[in-house]
């Protein structure tokens, strides 16, 4: 009965939150900026959390942050002094070339026999392209358009980012150097004889967003550049800008791996053509496997207490029930899930000693047979 009753609580909680959430976001949505600063502030602050937690053993917390900002504008400034000025110039060359790039296609689809990228097509194939070269040039262009304008939505959005970034930094500091008065206040507004309970239960699902989003910078961070590599190895022009993209791209699952490698094929094939384009593709293909196979899986579903398998479940499951929002969010979600399960359900220690004695009966019948 007391266990029903807990898990009652528990549910009722979760739906109170999500009503409240619910009530924030209509409240919110007509602030964007504010709702987007707060937001990458809750970020940075999980991710230099562990960080700060650690140093403060030894000093205050407020000093332990002021010594991470440190840090941080010290690699920052690194970057901007060696790393930024090539990438800027990338984009720049890019940009230049985005003209060219966008005429050359076109010329290759409305006269596939002369091109260099398709005249050793089948000849059907040629034909085909070449009938339908019109409707396919408009198709190039819109699609160029709709990229365009995306991409001053995104440029938008950076500079607000940027306009923003001195209030992230000091939401930041306020949200982690006062994180304990933070949580006094709100646990305080829990009825006294389910405090304990709410706390460790906010305790774990902290542990689980914090290590989500630090897992997935992670993965995005090394995605980016294991792209890098390949685009340097194979000579791929523009290797540290696309290698950011394909890094940035990668948060988001499925979606981010075309977005990511579709750049670095197409240059290359209107640089050195069909054989090295199939390699990077192929190269790219291998990566993005090795992340959705291992380090994904690995990382991620480490920090989060779930095993590789259910983090591809979890996946498959939220992409195919609520979309691209669904993959963005299944994982937490999954580990969320987990524990209130745990909290229903929690594992037994004579049912787990019963399921080690049946398997090693299991074990010693098989050995006897064989």
């Amino acid at each position: 009965m007391n266990r029903l009753t807990s898990a009652l609580q528990i549910v009722a909680l979760l739906l109170g939150i999500a009503l409240l959430l619910w009530m924030l976001g209509v409240v919110l949505a007509r602030i964007e900026l504010v709702v987007v600063v707060l937001m990458i502030s809750v970020l940075f602050s999980y991710l230099i959390y562990p960080v700060v937690k650690l140093l403060a053993r030894r000093m205050p917390r407020s000093a332990a942050v002021l010594l991470v900002y440190a840090a941080a504008l010290l690699l920052l400034t690194l970057f901007v002094a060696y790393i930024a000025p090539v990438i800027g110039a990338q984009a720049n060359e890019l940009a230049r070339a985005y003209p060219q790039i966008l005429a050359q296609v076109q010329r290759s689809f409305s006269d596939p026999q002369s091109s260099p990228l398709l005249r050793d097509l089948p000849p059907q194939i040629r034909g085909l392209l070449a009938e339908n070269a019109g409707r396919l040039g408009q198709e190039i262009g819109s699609a160029s358009s709709r990229v365009a304008g995306q991409t001053i939505t995104v440029l938008t959005g950076a500079i607000h980012a940027v306009v923003g970034s001195f209030l992230v930094l000091v939401i930041s500091f306020f949200l982690i150097a006062d994180l304990d008065r933070i949580q006094d206040v709100l646990f305080r507004a829990v009825p006294k004889q389910r405090r304990e309970v709410v706390i460790s239960f906010a305790g774990e699902c902290d542990q689980v967003i914090g290590g989500f989003i630090r897992g997935q910078v992670i993965v995005a961070t090394v995605v980016g550049m294991l792209a890098t590599i390949i685009m340097l190895l194979t000579h791929v022009k523009y290797a540290l800008l696309l290698g950011l993209i394909t890094g940035i791209a990668d948060v988001v699952p499925y979606v981010g791996a075309v977005a990511g490698a579709a750049p670095a094929v197409i240059i290359s094939l209107l640089t050195f053509g069909w054989a090295h384009a199939l390699l990077v593709l192929a190269l790219f293909v291998l990566m993005y496997e090795a992340e959705g196979h291992f380090i994904a899986p690995t990382i991620v579903g480490h920090s989060v207490g779930l095993s590789p398998l259910a983090v591809l479940i979890a996946l498959l499951v939220g992409g195919e029930a609520f979309g691209l929002i669904g993959l963005l969010l299944a994982v937490p979600v999954a580990g969320i899930l987990r524990i209130v399960l745990l909290r229903l359900f929690p594992p037994s220690t004579d049912g787990a000693r019963a399921l080690e004695a049946a398997r090693a009966a299991h074990a010693e019948r098989s050995a006897r047979r064989g």
